[in-house]
């Protein structure tokens, strides 16, 4: 069915949807739901948003499917639970067995389960910056971060300047950031202690973020597209339309006029189910008021390219090795095995495979050092990979697949927008509240999970269930 046609066939749609990805799709299920006819406006020629994977043709001419954006389930993450079970996704847990490797400032070392392997001075360090990070994360006002304790005080310092002030060793404060790095793509030199804090508390301690057995817990057969897909057979795919970036937003006291390059849509309601900063690219009737239009500016989201490397075994469990790699030098700084333990089938498949996490730091450093195609950046990473396992195997592989989400010109990084120094407690409000008949979505403004897919969940839910109440 043509895009114009949905138009005439429902000119009283309830709900208009800016956004493909898992807050927007997740917010019109939830109104579908509730009986509101909806429509889904994306910006790309796919859905998904952060969510993307396919299935690709390895050099030996296999298959596999590759997870370009979010693709991990951790145990307290109960949205994303309740999707799984509603649509029976079988999952299949992290391999985390055998030895993990960290890189501090070169010097190599491994270590099983979550301690790392330093001198006991430095493991009690390491332990008591955790410690202190949990117990202020627990003072943090989740919906209103401003109003938390001492919020002014911890809001003009960086994330790194405080971790640095109570970090007794070197090689702790360098795990430490870069412990976050993997986390949020970004280093925390950028980043306000007091949303780091409260990312923290989000998350619900440290080692949730951090641990394998936390966010990292879990993989989905099918990947975490199947989820897009689920919802868009649930939603109608006649109600998504793809290719259609939003230019113009109206509303008055009777609905909201959404306006694409192709058609308008009128509606009731508007959900802008996209990244917060993007808000800036299309216009507003009324305008939106400075206060959001300014805090919405000051997000920072870090650059990343997401690589996999496929080979026809996976050696390094063969070595005694989980594939898990931390470095606080190299251009990769987190390394995992996004493979299957032996014996479980999947289809689509997903063959031995090492996912490699480059943030903004490495992305910098290879284009310092002019690695800017893909087939350079192959060779190198298969040579850090070697270098990190100590094993030849890893200049073996049968593919190599990546994705910059910098180059992506609707989201423009990834994996979250991040607020610097100084803006929460300047700004004093939240990028949810809604503005007249325009409510605001994503995993940026989770309160539970944010950055996460399950909070991109939460907050689609969250938008959705503020409109049904009214109708």
């Amino acid at each position: 069915m043509e895009s114009q046609s949905l138009v005439d066939d429902h000119p009283n749609i309830d709900v208009v949807i800016i956004g493909a990805g898992m807050s927007g799709l997740f917010a019109a299920k939830t109104c579908v739901d509730a009986g509101l006819v909806v429509a889904v406006l994306e910006a790309k020629s796919r859905p998904g948003g952060r969510v993307f994977a396919e299935v690709v043709e390895l050099d030996n001419d296999q298959v596999s499917l590759v997870n370009y954006g979010g693709m991990w389930m951790g145990p307290t993450q109960n949205f994303l639970k309740q999707l799984t079970e509603e649509y029976q996704v079988n999952t299949f847990p992290t391999y985390n067995q055998g030895n993990h490797i960290q890189l501090i400032g070169g010097k190599r070392s491994t270590y099983t389960g979550d301690i790392p392997n330093l001198f006991l001075h430095k493991l009690l360090d390491a332990q008591t910056v955790i410690w202190k990070l949990d117990k202020l994360a627990k003072t943090i006002n989740l919906e209103e971060p401003w109003k938390s304790k001492d919020a002014r005080k911890w809001d003009i310092v960086s994330g790194e300047a405080y971790i640095q002030g109570i970090c007794f060793t070197e090689d702790v404060f360098q795990l430490v950031k870069t412990s976050f790095l993997t986390v949020l793509f970004i280093e925390i030199s950028q980043v306000s202690m007091l949303y780091l804090l409260w990312y923290i508390a989000s998350a619900g301690n440290v080692g949730e973020l951090i641990s394998l057995e936390g966010a990292q817990a879990t993989l989905f057969e099918g990947g975490t597209y199947t989820f897009i897909e689920k919802m868009i057979e649930k939603i109608g795919s006649d109600n998504v339309f793809l290719d259609n970036p939003v230019t113009k937003i109206s509303q008055n006291e009777s609905g909201v006029l959404v306006t694409t390059s192709k058609l308008e849509i009128q509606g009731r309601y508007c959900i802008f189910a996209a990244p917060p900063q993007m808000t800036k690219f299309i216009e507003f009737t009324p305008s939106l008021p400075p206060l959001y239009r300014s805090l919405a500016s000051t997000l920072i989201i870090g650059g990343a390219i997401k690589a996999h490397l496929f080979y026809e075994t996976p050696w390094w469990r063969e070595l005694g090795y989980s594939g898990q790699v931390v470095d606080t030098e190299g251009p990769i700084c987190y390394i995992a095995d996004e493979s299957p333990t032996e014996g479980i089938e999947l289809d689509p498949p997903v063959l031995p495979s090492l996912v490699l996490f480059i943030t903004q730091k490495g992305c910098n450093s290879l284009e310092r050092e002019g690695i800017t195609r893909e087939e350079d950046r192959r060779h190198l990473f298969e040579r850090v990979v070697s270098q990190a396992f100590e094993s030849d195997e890893a200049l073996k592989s049968i593919g190599y697949f990546e994705y910059d989400w910098r180059n992506d010109p609707y989201i423009h990084g990834c994996p979250v927008g991040l607020h610097g120094t100084g803006a929460l407690t300047s700004y004093k409000t939240s990028l949810r509240e809604p503005e007249g008949r325009i409510h605001f979505a994503s995993t940026e403004l989770a309160t539970i999970w944010a950055g996460y897919i399950d909070g991109a969940l939460r907050s689609g839910h969250r938008a959705a269930q503020e409109i049904i109440s009214m109708l």
